[in-house]
């Protein structure tokens, strides 16, 4: 007797989140500087503002709440910038915060064009931040960001991986993929040179 054929299962943040896009399209409708932003999320929850003030350009968020689960900021700008869908150095501290103090595992960044189009996610698991030897690899991180150096960054993060002390993956939206030269999510080229958004 044949096997039932499972329905395919969803893919969970498979889509733009409509609230992340709102937030950023916002700002560059009003003509000012798309800024950071950034919410929690619980278990089946909804996203919970994480900003506690919001001027012309700067914000400041609070720190998790119990029951607080995941933790998801923007990285603003263009496709194709250098670096941009890395976690910066300081990205990862505030993950090992969270983490350590408030028991938040997941870090989302997610990367929005500065006209509020979501085009891609980072996702960071953090597992274990113990020892000299992550705190060592954290400040070569750190150098490595401060001097552009992307090679030697995704290095890092992979013995990071390997070593067991946290997981990362970068998740491209529909007709993006990850560019390891530059760091950041790059629009899918069709033959002749073009997006295949561009080509519509």
């Amino acid at each position: 007797m044949p096997k039932p054929v499972k329905k395919p299962r969803e893919r969970r943040w498979g889509n733009p989140h409509r609230v992340i896009e709102k937030t950023a399209r916002k700002d560059w409708l009003t003509g000012r500087e798309v800024l950071e932003a950034g919410w929690f999320k619980r278990p089946r929850g909804k996203l919970e503002d994480a900003t506690t003030l919001r001027t012309a350009k700067y914000i400041f968020m609070r720190k998790p709440c119990k029951g607080d689960t995941m933790h998801i900021h923007t990285h603003p700008a263009e496709p194709g910038c250098l670096l941009m869908a890395m976690p910066t150095v300081e990205d990862l501290k505030t993950a090992c915060q969270n983490f350590e103090n408030h028991g938040v595992r997941i870090s989302v960044i997610t990367r929005v064009e500065t006209m509020g189009k979501e085009i891609g996610r980072t996702f960071i698991k953090m597992r274990k931040t113990e020892g000299k030897e992550f705190a060592y690899l954290l400040q070569k991180y750190g150098e490595y960001e401060k001097e552009e150096k992307l090679r030697e960054s995704l290095e890092i993060l992979e013995t990071m991986q390997q070593k067991g002390f946290l997981s990362i993956r970068f998740v491209p939206m529909k007709g993006y993929r990850f560019n390891r030269k530059i760091g950041d999510f790059v629009r899918i080229r069709g033959k002749k040179g073009k997006s295949k958004r561009e080509g519509k």
